[in-house]
C-alpha cells in the first residue's frame, strides 16, 4: 500500500533553500523512511510543513512499479486537485501496460544497495543550479559553431542533453587529471518510451516504461572531447534507441 506522513519542521523554507551546500543529514530528515522487508510499503509520501507556511513534499516508491515520468505525473495530479480551478483538469492514470507487455517472472532478486561501511569513502551530495541564461549559453557552446545547414538542423540540443553532457565532459576532464590520459567513457541516459513506439500507449501510462540510451567516448582522440562532440555522441544514440522503439511490437 501507500504510507503518508505529516512532520512539522521547525524554521522557514527559504533557510533551507539559501544554503549553499545543505547537508545530507538535513535532507534525510524531510524524507520517509521503512525498513525493507516484506511488508514494506510500495510507495511512502512525507510531507513537510515549515513555520513559514512553506511545503517540501519526499515520495519515496519501489522503483519497479513506477518511474520518474509516473512520480512527475502523480504530482503535477496532486498540484492540480489542490486547486479548486484545476480539479476538472487532473490527469488520471491508465494501469494498461501490463495488456502490452505482459508481467514476466523476476529471476532477479531485488536487493537493497548496501550502506558503506567503516573507511568507505564518503558519499558527498551537491547541488549545480542552472539558470535560465546560463543553459541558453551552454546550449550556443554545445551546436559548435556549426556553419552549414544540416548539421546546424541536427545539433539542436535539448537543456537536459546540454546540462548533462556538460557533467560528462566535467568527469571525462576528471578521470583524465587523475589518470594522466583520457579513457573510454559510457553515458547511460534514461528515456522516457511514452509516444515513442510504434504501440497506442497513452502518455499518463502509469508504471516503469524507460529505456536507457547508452553514449560512447572511446578515449582515444583529444579532439573528439569538444563539448558539441559529446552532445552528438549523445544525440546519436538518443536517436537511434528512439528508431528502434518505433519498431517495437507487443511482447518485443
Amino acid at each position: 500500500g501507500v504510507e503518508y506522513l505529516e512532520a512539522q519542521v521547525s524554521g522557514k523554507l527559504a533557510q533551507l533553500l539559501q544554503e549553499e551546500v545543505i547537508k545530507l543529514e538535513l535532507l534525510n530528515n524531510l524524507a520517509p523512511f521503512a525498513m525493507v522487508s516484506a511488508n514494506t510499503p510500495l510507495a511512502l509520501v512525507q510531507v513537510n510543513m515549515f513555520e513559514c507556511g512553506g511545503l517540501a513534499i519526499a515520495l519515496e516508491c519501489a522503483h519497479f512499479i513506477i518511474d520518474g515520468i509516473t512520480a512527475t505525473t502523480f504530482f503535477n495530479a496532486w498540484a492540480k486537485a489542490c486547486k479548486a480551478e484545476g480539479i476538472n483538469e487532473v490527469i488520471h492514470p491508465s494501469f494498461d501496460l501490463a495488456s502490452f507487455f505482459p508481467p514476466r517472472e523476476n529471476i532477479m532478486p531485488m536487493v537493497p544497495p548496501k550502506k558503506p561501511g567503516p573507511g568507505a569513502n564518503p558519499i558527498i551530495t551537491k547541488r549545480f543550479v542552472f539558470n535560465k541564461e546560463a543553459i541558453s549559453s551552454l546550449k550556443a557552446i554545445a551546436k559548435g559553431g556549426a556553419c552549414d545547414s544540416e548539421t546546424s538542423t541536427k545539433r539542436q540540443p535539448s537543456r537536459v542533453v546540454a546540462v548533462t553532457t556538460l557533467i560528462w565532459k566535467a568527469l571525462i576532464a576528471v578521470a583524465k587529471a587523475r589518470r594522466g590520459h583520457l579513457r573510454a567513457s559510457i553515458l547511460s541516459h534514461s528515456l522516457n518510451l511514452r509516444g515513442k513506439t510504434a504501440l497506442p500507449i497513452p502518455d499518463n501510462s502509469f508504471g516503469n516504461f524507460y529505456m536507457v540510451a547508452n553514449a560512447r567516448f572511446g578515449g582515444n582522440n583529444e579532439s573528439k572531447f569538444e563539448l558539441h562532440d559529446l552532445v552528438d555522441a549523445l544525440d546519436d544514440s538518443i536517436r537511434n534507441t528512439i528508431d528502434d522503439c518505433m519498431k517495437a511490437q507487443t511482447g518485443d
